[in-house]
């Protein structure tokens, strides 16, 4: 019989203690790169989901998210990235994902103020 993993422990925070994370942390664009928010790790299949959920509500900027890749969004996808969280965090009633969003939205909120900036993710 294959192993799978328990569906009923994805619900459980714990259950991505020990994952390799994907970070993400807002940094000014001008030639010095100064970080405008904290990072934020988030479990690498949490990355998944969000992708995944943001697809299923026709995200545009979600989908450019890849969790096993080092990329930058430039500012005006950055907004774009911040309306398809919060609309999956309005929708969506998991409290892990709930959780991470909880963490993340407030810090890719601080780059709204910082035209210019960019959001670095790296895995």
């Amino acid at each position: 019989m294959a192993m799978t993993k328990p569906l009923s422990k994805v619900l459980d925070l714990e259950t991505y203690t020990n994952q390799d994370r994907v970070r993400f942390i807002v940094e000014s664009g001008n030639g010095d790169v100064e970080p405008i928010s904290d990072a934020v790790e988030i479990p690498i299949s949490i990355v998944h989901r969000l992708y995944h959920l943001g697809r299923a509500f026709d995200a545009q900027v979600v989908k450019l998210i890849d969790p096993t890749a080092s990329f930058r969004l430039d500012f005006f996808k950055l907004q774009s990235l911040v309306s398809e969280l919060e609309l999956v965090l309005k929708i969506v009633n998991d409290p892990v994902t709930q959780h991470y969003l909880g963490m993340l939205l407030p810090e890719l909120k601080k780059g709204i103020k910082h035209p210019g900036c960019l959001l670095n993710v790296s895995s």
